[in-house]
């Protein structure tokens, strides 16, 4: 979904991606810049707008993206800079990065990969994707327990309208819950591709466009349904306070 600006040259996408997305999120780039518009900033999804060419792109996770970002910055040290002559021998520019995900783009289309270590590459997304449903885990952890605490049974503060305020909470930890299988499922299916894709000596594949906007439809429904059962329900309490 693009947004508007005050500037006609400058445009704002919320960008939905996973670490096993790559693929998908380097197919999307190059279609917008088909279409004369840049990333500039992953973080904000920011487009700026340029001359409509092909060219390609390549997202990566690097786990020292954010030192990376740091020494550049600061002007950069030895470990930044042979990464980035590297990059550019090889006819890749920096774009940009968001935590540990870089883009880079090139105008060659047969420029080489970047990351060629085929386990490392495997073993940052795994890391990566697994941070993220402990984050969910946790916050699902603090939501339980607290519902947990409110059944005890010498909790004598159980009118009607904290049962329904809790139930509400009981709602957004099971989204939670939903979101970190749904990731779990995601990850084991990206790592059956993986498999497949290394017995055939293909590259490390990534979930092209199609698979992830129906997989984000998805989410994006459940999502909705439950945070609207779970707002009318925290409305319903606060009412009958």
């Amino acid at each position: 979904m693009s947004k508007k600006t005050s500037d006609p040259n400058t445009m704002k996408v919320r960008l939905r991606y996973r670490y096993t997305d790559l693929m998908a999120l380097s197919e999307y780039l190059e279609r917008q810049a088909q279409r004369g518009w840049y990333l500039t900033s992953l973080a904000s999804g920011t487009f700026t707008a340029g001359e409509k060419k092909i060219v390609r792109y390549c997202v990566e996770v690097i786990p020292e993206a954010d030192r990376i970002a740091d020494d550049r910055a600061s002007g950069g040290d030895d470990g930044f800079k042979e990464l980035l002559t590297l990059c550019e021998e090889s006819g890749w520019t920096f774009v940009c990065h968001k935590d540990d995900i870089c883009v880079f783009m090139s105008n060659n289309p047969r420029s080489p990969a970047i990351v060629t270590d085929r386990a490392a590459k495997v073993d940052a997304v795994r890391k990566a994707e697994r941070r993220g449903r402990i984050l969910a885990w946790a916050f699902v952890a603090s939501l339980l327990m607290e519902v947990i605490l409110f059944l005890l049974p010498w909790n004598e503060n159980r009118t009607a309208a904290v049962w329904i305020v809790e139930g509400a909470a009981a709602l957004i930890a099971a989204t939670f819950v939903y979101l970190a299988v749904e990731s779990l499922v995601n990850e084991r299916r990206w790592l059956k591709l993986e498999r497949e894709a290394e017995a055939a000596g293909w590259p490390v594949p990534y979930f092209d466009t199609e698979y992830t906007q129906k997989r984000d439809k998805r989410e994006r429904i459940v999502v909705l349904i439950m945070a609207a059962a779970a707002m009318c329900a925290l409305i319903v309490g606060i009412l009958f306070m």
